[in-house]
């Protein structure tokens, strides 16, 4: 199945960091490593099949500690119980996922499926919280054990007439069928299968490998998500920000209007008196001082009302043009 570009927070939050209470102190990095050797050892054309359980997971841990780019010492017995623990509930999870997918047409996102079978996850036991294994239910989902395990699961709650199947927690404990005898005596007819050619063990590295490329499409489709909620967010700041110089602009605007309205009969009383004062008791530099100020007043005066005349002459021409 391929993911859609459309992405789901909560996805990426199960992505960032899960854990689980059984797991303890667990983080994600040593779940994505475990679920990565038990794939390994699981997959492995030569040793997967006939090998005692003690032996198997033996390896797993040998697999996990060598393949590991953190610290971590944790025990064969403690990686074992911890694998069980994830393939308890990704198998569960998986249910659900099935379900929903043949439900839906196929043009619903990846990623409502997922949100969806969280959901009913949640909701199956009010005692359960919810599925906290997202990042190793990537990892193990398209393997060919885990599907095999899987298959085991619903035939086990089939009803049956003829023998009695191993129980899912059987199975799940045992890790798919590894206990102290070979692997194939109490293995169901759909594990019974062959180890698998060069050819096949090739494929399956390649599928194996698209749990990381889930991840890493999930986490760019959230990364670009940010990227243009950040672009319309400054969009955004950026017109409120037009907006409110505009405004203040046209406050300015207004205030210097009204101040040359309050100061204008000012200014005449003021022109008045120079226009007008008596220059025989002055003397002759306050004569000089009155007559430049005369003489500006004037000239202002006289092309205040040329540029009045000149407009009323254009919107007369203007109006004239209209009627015509």
């Amino acid at each position: 199945m391929t993911q859609e570009t459309e992405l789901e927070v909560d996805v990426l939050m199960q992505l960032q960091g899960s854990g689980s209470k059984r797991g303890g102190n667990y983080h994600h990095d040593e779940d994505i490593q475990l679920c990565r050797s038990w794939i390994n050892i699981t997959t492995d054309p030569i040793t997967a099949n006939d090998q005692p359980s003690k032996s198997y997971w033996a390896r797993i841990a040998e697999h996990f500690h060598d393949h590991k780019c953190f610290e971590s010492d944790r025990t064969t017995a403690s990686l074992e119980k911890r694998m069980g623990g994830i393939l308890k509930d990704c198998m569960r999870f998986q249910s659900f996922y099935d379900e929903i997918e043949r439900r839906h047409p196929s043009g619903i996102p990846y990623t409502e499926h997922i949100k969806e079978a969280q959901a009913r996850y949640a909701r199956a036991d009010p005692k359960t919280k919810s599925f906290t294994f997202i990042h190793c239910w990537l990892e193990v989902r398209h393997t060919e054990k885990f599907l095999s395990l899987q298959e085991a699961m619903k035939q086990s709650r089939r009803p049956s007439t003829s023998d009695k199947r191993a129980t899912p927690a059987e199975d799940e404990g045992n890790e798919a069928g590894q206990d102290s005898t070979p692997a194939n005596s109490s293995m169901p007819a759909a594990k019974q299968d062959r180890p698998p050619g060069r050819k096949q063990s090739k494929e399956k590295v390649k599928r194996n490998g698209r749990g990381v490329d889930e991840c890493i499409e999930v986490w760019g489709s959230f990364v670009q998500m940010k990227v243009e909620e950040a672009k319309q967010k400054n969009e955004r700041w950026k017109e409120a920000t037009r907006i409110e110089q505009k405004k203040l602009e046209e406050s300015t605007r207004l205030e210097e209007k009204r101040l040359e309205i309050k100061e204008r009969p000012l200014m005449w009383e003021q022109e008045q008196k120079i226009m007008f004062c008596d220059l025989s008791s002055m003397d002759e530099s306050q004569r000089a001082y009155v007559r430049v100020m005369r003489a500006q007043i004037a000239a202002a005066k006289v092309a205040s009302l040329n540029s009045g005349a000149s407009e009323h002459a254009s919107g007369a021409a203007g109006d004239d043009v209209s009627s015509a």
